[in-house]
């Protein structure tokens, strides 16, 4: 009997199957489309995350946003919730508006990853923002996100308290200024020149500022200042924050954005004076309240050469070490307001109350 012979082998064509249409025993399946795969929802995912922080998005607006993710029909409606779920089930806090319709959904927090040593800096900041800094409602909605996902030991150290204090505090409630902080802050950014009123403390009435170029906020001797140059002065001035009139919809509205911009910001004049200091203080060096320009050693006491931008904080910074520090040379009117301050002090001091308690 003659062989029946076999059909004549065929090279197998580009898309992996033979000529004949049959695919050859080793042929792999086509891939996924990139979607549908692993590291393709992933990537939906991660897409459909950024455009939700972002702001509220309805599905119209996710879907004309990320149309090859989501298709504008009912099949890709169900998509995006199934995604939505699948956010939550990872951490996500996904909010959801109903009203007005259409719904639109928006992620408040997330889950970060946070390391022992990045809940013990945490831990540092909370401390320095305490009740009564206008700083204080911002930081703690940001610590309240950030620390929504620790891990039970981490929340065990979280919660504990902390033996160092570090607090920004100052010495009354400034927390009725954060209005009035953002609106300086901004025009601060923008280099908007500003007028203001200001309750000066030996004053009835609000003095008004007509033109001013703001430089910045400043935390010193446990309150806030805007530190802003007066063209009236002719110097640079600070105003305490809770002195500031904040009415800027009133019949005199205060402060006020002038349309003018400032181009440089000058820098303050320093004022170099010389004080003594007893040496037990200066043993580990000069504390750094004043920029320390010379520093001499004598008997028991060290005589210091230094300058600062603020008469008043030389006055009060002196004053602090009491009997151990003494105002030695400077300009006539720091020495003037010195000695004035000094005179008002004795007379107090040395006043006899003869009143008996109670009385």
């Amino acid at each position: 009997m003659r062989p029946v012979p076999h059909p004549p082998s065929q090279p197998p064509t580009k898309s992996g199957t033979m000529a004949s249409g049959i695919p050859p025993h080793d042929a792999q399946p086509p891939p996924d489309p990139p979607n549908h795969t692993v590291y393709g929802v992933v990537l939906r995912l991660i897409r459909l995350r950024h455009i939700l922080h972002a702001t509220p998005q309805s599905f119209a607006s996710i879907a004309a946003a990320l149309p090859d993710d989501y298709t504008a029909d009912a099949s890709g409606q169900r998509k995006l919730l199934r995604d939505i779920e699948a956010l939550q089930a990872i951490g996500y806090t996904i909010e959801q508006r109903t009203q007005p319709a259409p719904p639109h959904w928006h992620i408040r927090i997330g889950p970060p990853l946070l390391s022992d040593q990045d809940v013990q800096a945490l831990r540092y900041i909370r401390a320095a923002f305490p009740i009564g800094s206008p700083y204080t409602p911002p930081v703690a909605q940001l610590l309240e996100a950030v620390t929504a996902q620790l891990t039970p030991a981490q929340r065990q150290v979280w919660q504990r308290p902390l033996a160092v204090q570090l607090a920004v505090a100052p010495v009354q409630d400034y927390q009725h200024t954060a209005a009035l902080l953002q609106w300086l802050e901004q025009a601060i950014r923008d280099r908007h020149q500003i007028s203001l009123r200001y309750h000066a403390r030996q004053r009835e009435h609000p003095i008004w500022h007509p033109r001013l170029d703001p430089y910045q906020i400043v935390y010193q001797d446990e309150q806030f200042f805007l530190e802003a140059y007066s063209y009236g002065r002719n110097r640079i001035l600070q105003f305490r924050l809770d002195r500031i009139v904040y009415d800027p919809h009133g019949d005199e509205p205060s402060p006020v954005r002038l349309p003018s911009l400032y181009q440089g910001k000058r820098t303050p004049t320093e004022i170099i004076f010389r004080y003594k200091l007893t040496a037990s203080f200066t043993r580990e060096g000069v504390s750094a309240r004043f920029t320390i320009i010379e520093v001499e050693e004598r008997e028991g006491v060290s005589i210091i050469t230094a300058s600062h931008p603020n008469e008043l904080h030389i006055i009060r910074t002196l004053l602090a070490y009491g009997e151990h520090a003494r105002l030695l040379d400077g300009p006539p009117h720091l020495l003037e307001r010195f000695r004035a301050t000094v005179r008002a002090m004795y007379e107090q001091y040395s006043k006899v109350d003869t009143a008996t308690d109670g009385q």
